[in-house]
């Protein structure tokens, strides 16, 4: 098994695919935290994985349906991920 290691200011999660140039995956926001500055959320894999991508609160007025229960996409950059081998 092979693990994926992303920092959550790392990733862009957005309701459209983003362009075939970067990795994705899709998933559903099962939470979302506000911690002044920045927004956590909580986006549940197919696999039932979940990965945790957080945005500045000032990115919330261009996402105001991100909510629990909504499909996102998931994107980084390959230099972004750090393969964690064990």
């Amino acid at each position: 098994e092979v693990w994926l290691g992303l920092r959550p200011e790392e990733v862009e999660v957005d309701i459209k695919p983003a362009p075939k140039t970067e990795n994705q995956v899709s998933g559903t926001i099962i939470d979302c935290g506000f911690l002044g500055q920045k927004i956590i959320y909580y986006i549940e894999l197919k696999n039932k994985k979940i990965i945790h991508a957080s945005m500045p609160t000032s990115e919330k007025a261009r996402h105001p349906n991100f909510l629990p229960g909504k499909t996102v996409f998931v994107s980084w950059w390959h230099s972004d991920g750090v393969v964690l081998l064990q």
